[in-house]
């Protein structure tokens, strides 16, 4: 497959499609102020561009404000040392965060096409990097879909009164009343767990086709609703929080520094692994939405703020949290460490047991995973969006020679595109909703990315050393008409592909050694194998994308085989 993929296919004969059809398909056309053509100079490709700047940040702001912000960054931030922890956590964005996401955002403005081709800007045998990345996007997409699903369960029994998880044991509803998990891998593909948490899986998919049928425009509308709800219902939360009995106690005990925590690997890794997960660098998300942005955005100042605004709402979600958790501990008579719980724990047992104590428990454990619903959605938004981008770049421009995946007419047609592309997935997702469900998620979610560190760190290599850091620093000036800071070229050059390269071997050392647990729970053999496919798969794709017989093929048009050998044809500007 990757032989057809290493190169931007273009039959030069054939006419571009018109203007009346360009819109009919949802894509903006030259004749339009959002138009961008493609940096092939084979011809001016009409593409779809976010209806404005407001679209585009809020979509942005809304893949990485995630449920991680929620339920993932205040139990690290609690476990690795309260506030100290913030020392080793501004400091991953600063090396790492910032700089991929900058040059990720740019790359996708600066040549208007998705992960795969950008890659292959870079250097011709960086093909099988975009692939590997958008690879991982969908399969994250695949299980991340599940957060959505049990989001709707707990949605709807929020209307039941007395709260299930309040009249039995909270932890016994989310292992027997939604989950009713099985004790451990053995049973492979066994049932659905429950006939509603399999409807709500279908369900959260159905919202995901209805907010990316078309592309860009309609992710771009569903950002209007699905980045700012959250912000609403974390303010609201944090105000009624703050005002409840033993809240303070709970924040004190969330940001109390502990500054012998910093003195544990484990602690840095923790901080670097949720930067780059939270602002979802290397699966080609953020290549995918810069692409669809005008060439003289200001992507500097955007990468930037976004970047900060992320870690800032990680932090503000944190308050809401450990104020619940605090008021929790002071009516049981427990300390907060006895009430705290990490991951799906802490946001499907904790906050609700939490929040059932309120007067009106009902409405805010509704608002509560109304939030996570719109959380979860926003980001699979962009993992289908990269994924789909890739397929669609592919897919265009119409070649006799090309492999038959490239000239089928479905792909060109965004509906019936992405409508395939969530029907394959819900398919894949079913494994997650049946009783060993959530030993699989464990699993999946412990393997699947950890190819990022290696993606991350190669295209800044490709940047610094295959296309010239300063070169394509210089290309985003005058694009944006502000310069990147020196600094963040010389991340691009040794600062982040050095600890990307010790985050890999960290990460590769530690999954390893945690053998697949999950609650005790140790992974079979083939349970095993699968983590380790996950896991390798992009790394093969990498290698195979970088073989000679990738980058060149038979048949080929003369003038595509000397603008793929050639650095300077691949390296003009518009």
């Amino acid at each position: 497959m990757l032989r057809g993929w290493a190169h931007e296919v273009k039959d030069e004969n054939a006419a571009p499609p018109s203007l009346a059809e360009a819109a009919r398909r949802g894509y903006a056309t030259p004749a339009s102020p959002g138009s961008g053509a493609s940096d092939d100079g084979a011809g001016a490709t009409p593409r779809a561009k976010w209806n404005s700047r407001t679209e585009f940040l809020l979509a942005t702001i809304g893949n990485c404000v995630g449920v991680g912000n929620v339920w993932r960054f205040p139990y690290l931030c609690y476990r690795n040392g309260g506030g100290s922890f913030l020392i080793p956590y501004f400091a991953a964005l600063l090396l790492v965060g910032v700089p991929a996401f900058m040059l990720e955002l740019a790359l996708g403005q600066r040549f208007q096409r998705g992960a795969t081709h950008c890659y292959l800007r870079l250097h011709k045998r960086l093909a099988g990097v975009g692939v590997a990345g958008t690879g991982m996007a969908f399969a994250t997409l695949v299980y991340y879909q599940t957060i959505l699903a049990w989001s709707l369960v707990y949605a709807f029994h929020s209307f039941r009164s007395p709260l299930p998880w309040k009249r039995t044991d909270a932890e016994r509803f989310w292992e027997h009343g939604v989950l009713r998990e099985s004790d451990g891998f053995e049973d492979y593909f066994g049932t659905p767990s429950t006939t509603e948490l399999s409807l709500a899986l279908i369900f959260s998919w159905i919202s995901l086709f209805l907010a990316t049928r078309r592309g860009v425009h309609s992710a771009g509308k569903a950002a209007y609703v699905f980045a700012t709800l959250p912000y609403a219902i974390l303010t609201l939360l944090v105000i009624r929080g703050s005002l409840l009995e033993g809240a303070g106690e709970g924040i004190k005990f969330y940001l109390q520094p502990r500054i012998d925590r910093l003195g544990h690997i484990r602690t840095w890794l923790d901080a670097f692994n949720q930067i780059i997960y939270s602002l979802g660098i290397g699966t080609g998300q953020m290549v995918a939405y810069g692409s669809y942005t005008e060439s003289n955005e200001d992507i500097v100042l955007d990468a930037g703020c976004i970047s900060l605004l992320n870690s800032f709402t990680s932090l503000y979600a944190g308050v809401a949290v450990f104020a619940m958790l605090g008021h929790k501990a002071h009516k049981d008579g427990r300390s907060v460490a006895d009430v705290v719980q990490s991951g799906e724990g802490l946001a499907f047992v904790a906050i609700p047991d939490g929040l059932s104590e309120l007067p009106a428990a009902g409405l805010w454990c509704f608002i509560f995973f109304a939030m996570l619903f719109a959380l979860a959605l926003d980001s699979s938004i962009a993992m289908l969006e990269s994924w789909t981008t890739m397929l669609r770049d592919f897919g265009w421009e119409g070649d006799p020679n090309a492999p038959a995946f490239k000239r089928m007419k479905w792909i060109r047609r965004q509906d019936a595109l992405v409508g395939s592309s969530c029907a394959v997935g819900c398919l894949i997702s079913g494994l997650f909703v049946s009783r060993p469900g959530i030993y699989w998620f464990a699993l999946w979610d412990a393997y699947v990315v950890w190819a990022v560190f290696i993606v991350v760190g190669i295209e800044c290599v490709g940047v610094a050393y295959g296309y010239g850091a300063a070169k394509f620093s210089e290309e985003v000036r005058k694009g944006a008409g502000r310069a990147v800071p020196r600094f963040i070229q010389m991340c691009w050059s040794f600062i982040t592909p050095f600890l990307c390269s010790v985050l890999a071997v960290a990460s590769f050392a530690a999954l390893c050694a945690g053998g697949g647990r999950y609650e005790g729970a140790r992974a079979t053999p083939a349970a095993l194998v699968l983590g380790f496919l996950l896991m390798l798969g992009p790394v093969a794709v990498m290698v195979a994308g970088a073989r000679d017989d990738c980058v060149k093929r038979p048949g080929r048009p003369r003038s595509v085989e000397l603008a793929m050998s050639s650095p300077k044809r691949t390296r003009q500007m518009v």
